[in-house]
């Protein structure tokens, strides 16, 4: 709760500000994140301690990561509409789904989100983003904390969602110093 001092040095509640005409002209095109989640977002690879994997790159630093496209993306829907009907298909022909069938979507949904990543090679060999390389990479146990920090990233709006005025005060604070 706001508390203001008053007439008199009383303490009180203070009242929120009422918006202005100005104020009040919003453009709802600014809460889109549709586009951002179709397009995807940049994800850095984090290391143990929550601090982002880097390289150095032509004498810059640059962080390691992944661009991923978020829950709601079509092509998010897509893998999903896709792993319904082969789900409906099973119970119809009355099978039994493999029993790692829930890693298995959720590798599909991440394949189907992965956008790009600047990952060069893997095992020695170059490793471009292609969907049976991505299908690969989220599937391979030792990138497990990868995956499931891709997981968590897809699933939070926050990271597909428009700043907001308080985002840029903040990331200008935090630049400075």
């Amino acid at each position: 709760m706001l508390r203001a001092t008053g007439a008199g040095g009383q303490l009180g509640v203070a009242r929120p500000h009422l918006p202005s005409k100005v104020d009040m002209q919003f453009d709802a095109s600014l809460l889109d994140f549709e586009t951002p989640s179709n397009e995807g977002v940049f994800m850095p690879f984090l290391d143990g301690r929550q601090r982002p994997i880097t390289r150095v790159v032509d004498g810059k630093t640059e962080k390691l990561g992944v661009w991923l496209r978020g829950q709601y993306s079509d092509a998010a829907n897509r893998a999903i509409d896709e792993q319904n009907r082969q789900a409906v298909d099973l119970a119809r022909r009355n099978e039994t789904p493999p029993h790692d069938q829930g890693e298995q979507n959720r590798t599909g949904i991440l394949v189907a989100c992965t956008v790009n990543w600047n990952l060069d090679s893997l095992d020695g060999h170059p490793f471009p983003c292609t969907p049976q390389n991505a299908q690969r990479f989220w599937s391979d146990s030792r990138f497990r904390r990868y995956r499931h920090q891709a997981w968590a990233f897809i699933n939070n709006d926050a990271n597909f969602s428009p700043p907001s005025a308080d985002d840029s005060a903040n990331t200008s604070s935090m630049s400075s110093s």
